[in-house]
């Protein structure tokens, strides 16, 4: 596990290529920090635009789950058996387990998707691809938007979605990404917490 840092928005990895603009809070692609390889299992935290009729053609994936948060937008995914569009609000999980393969595209021709896509370590035997509405539980961790001040016990990680936090350290404001630090936020807004399952 890295040690304890705030990243901030500023400070992400940017990676471009036709079509999509990549956000990354962890090294990713050509992009690699010792200090920033994940924290537990939670091995990527990567924000994505994609333009309209843009997106990733078939690739492969093993050994992880895929956690994608469309924020804005609709996301399709289509592979491994499975054809769906996910909107605004809704989360996509994929648990790749011993490999699946997948295309993710834009299927808009006018609006621009924005996702946040994230990978853990996975615990699955065997491959699954469902959606969902925020909390959901993966294994030992829980994924939530919190939208009110308190400790939370457990927390891995989180990451500003909108609004003003605070943390005994600083401040943190929208893009900023915190873990492995006293995190008991204070503020408003919507702040994307990995933790710990307590039930």
């Amino acid at each position: 596990m890295t040690t304890g840092r705030v990243v901030p928005a500023d400070q992400r990895f940017v990676t471009e290529q036709p079509g999509i603009v990549t956000r990354s809070v962890f090294s990713f692609g050509p992009h690699y920090d010792p200090s920033r390889v994940g924290v537990g299992p939670l091995v990527a935290v990567d924000e994505h635009v994609v333009a309209p009729g843009a997106g990733f053609a078939e690739h492969a994936h093993r050994g992880v789950d895929i956690v994608s948060v469309v924020l804005a937008g609709r996301l399709r995914h289509e592979g491994s058996g499975v054809d769906m569009t996910v909107g605004a609000g809704d989360v996509l999980v994929q648990r790749t387990a011993g490999g699946v393969r997948h295309a993710e595209t834009n299927p808009s021709r006018s609006e621009p998707l924005r996702l946040l896509q994230m990978s853990l370590l996975s615990q699955a035997d065997d491959p699954s691809t469902y959606t969902a509405r925020l909390p959901i539980d993966l294994d030992d961790l829980r994924l939530e938007v919190r939208t009110s001040s308190g400790p939370i016990p457990g927390t891995a990680f989180v990451l500003v979605l909108s609004g003003s936090w605070t943390l005994p350290d600083g401040r943190l404001a929208v893009g900023d990404a915190a873990w492995g630090i006293d995190l008991e936020p204070g503020g408003s807004g919507e702040l994307l917490t990995w933790h710990l399952r307590t039930s």
